[in-house]
């Protein structure tokens, strides 16, 4: 499309492959005659260079939504028994493994609770509802 003698549109070829309207508005778009050569660069680094590690922590910083999460970093700091950290940890990032979270993931049980037989077990009746997980 691009007459290779004077940079420019090859106005014949482009009048033969497309109908008028488009034909004037691909004459109308203009070619840089300078063109510089083509580089990759990735911005998320200060030497350019693309790493699965730098795509991840963009994705991290920049797309995702971890405000929810801000709290759960002064659990570690709270001066209680570790095995009470990690349940604390576990609420707040939603990985207490209850049966709703199994069925999530794909694992075949049933969805009531094993204490009761009548609920549905997920993190708010294993925390607050279940008057045996409470009492545990």
């Amino acid at each position: 499309m691009i007459d290779q003698n004077t940079n420019d549109w090859n106005y014949h070829l482009v009048n033969y492959y497309f109908v008028y309207d488009i034909m004037q508005e691909i004459l109308r778009t203009p070619i840089f005659h300078q063109v510089e050569e083509d580089a990759l660069i990735w911005r998320a680094e200060k030497n350019g260079q693309y790493s699965v590690k730098s795509a991840y922590h963009l994705c991290v910083d920049n797309i995702a939504d971890d405000s929810h999460l801000h709290g759960c970093d002064s659990i570690w700091r709270l001066k209680v028994p570790l095995k009470v950290k990690n349940l604390l940890w576990r609420v707040c990032r939603g990985y207490l493994r209850t049966r709703a979270r199994l069925l999530d993931k794909g694992v075949n049980c049933t969805s009531l609770c094993g204490f009761s037989d009548e609920k549905y077990e997920d993190m708010t009746h294993v925390l607050f509802d279940c008057p045996r997980a409470r009492n545990l």
